[in-house]
């Protein structure tokens, strides 16, 4: 039926093709390590946390909100909240000491908060006056939805009850 030799060049065929096939599925794997740790490396480098192609771009959150409000027209939350604000805290923080705070975005919400509060009373009489209360609301769930995290969530809340009961 099959001959000796016919059967030991399969046997040495099947051989050769199980010694291929692990030989191509060390390079495959090795090939497939090395495309992970490459995909591995580009998601850290400029996805994780803002990377690099945030590095640099921290701005100061009044300072984009001023664009946002300031120059897109929406006047009232501009002039009651935004203006006011960021002249008190470039009064109150001066040359380094700002460039420090501008670079730190949770350093930067607390001052803002922290200013937000101590002038509620200002802010609520200039939104009163211009017939804006809901202005407040808008400008207090946009600095909610601004990557502060949940540590902030609470005094956020706080400060859209307090300028509506006072």
């Amino acid at each position: 039926m099959f001959s000796i030799p016919t059967v030991v060049i399969v046997i040495v065929a099947v051989v050769l093709l199980f010694s291929i096939l692990k030989f191509a599925t060390k390079i495959i794997m090795k090939i497939f390590g090395a495309f992970f740790i490459v995909a591995a490396a580009v998601f850290v480098l400029f996805y994780w946390n803002g990377g690099l192609l945030n590095l640099g771009n921290e701005n100061f959150m009044l300072d984009e909100m001023q664009a946002k409000y300031c120059n897109s027209g929406q006047t009232v939350k501009c002039e009651c909240i935004i203006t006011p604000v960021l002249t008190k805290i470039k009064a109150e923080y001066s040359g380094e000491e700002f460039t420090k705070l501008q670079s730190n975005k949770t350093k930067s919400l607390m001052v803002i908060l922290e200013t937000l509060t101590k002038n509620r009373t200002e802010i609520r009489d200039c939104l009163r006056e211009k017939n804006a209360l809901n202005e407040w609301d808008e400008f207090v769930n946009d600095l909610k939805n601004n990557d502060s995290g949940n540590e902030f969530t609470d005094a956020f809340q706080k400060m859209k009850e307090d300028i509506k009961a006072e």
